[in-house]
């Protein structure tokens, strides 16, 4: 049995799960957002938006990973990127790209 579990460990220590889903988190966007006072802070937040976009592929048991603007995104099958109002060209180009190479996108609000 140390034998067998001695495999398992080898074989586990090389797996890596690796998420196909990704979620754009900006700070900069964020702290925009929170001092605004044109988009309901109290209904629309920021933190809370990302937070409920990772709860369902949590509670659905898919893996997410959480992003920023360098990231590279090739890896991932999904993109969603919310509340992203204030988006540099850089990042705009990234996601155009993205989405020309077959990658799927999705924005909420003010996006």
């Amino acid at each position: 049995m140390g034998q067998d579990l001695q495999q398992l460990q080898a074989a586990h220590a090389t797996t890596r799960l690796r998420a196909k889903v990704g979620i754009v988190f900006d700070y900069d966007n964020m702290w925009a957002l929170d001092d605004a006072r044109n988009y309901a802070n109290e209904t629309k937040q920021y933190w809370r938006t990302i937070q409920e976009h990772y709860q369902y592929f949590w509670e659905h048991d898919i893996p997410v990973e959480i992003l920023s603007t360098t990231d590279d995104l090739s890896a991932y099958d999904l993109i969603i990127d919310p509340m992203h109002f204030m988006m540099s060209a850089a990042f705009a180009a990234k996601l155009k790209a993205y989405v020309e190479q077959g990658g799927h996108l999705v924005g909420t609000y003010i996006t």
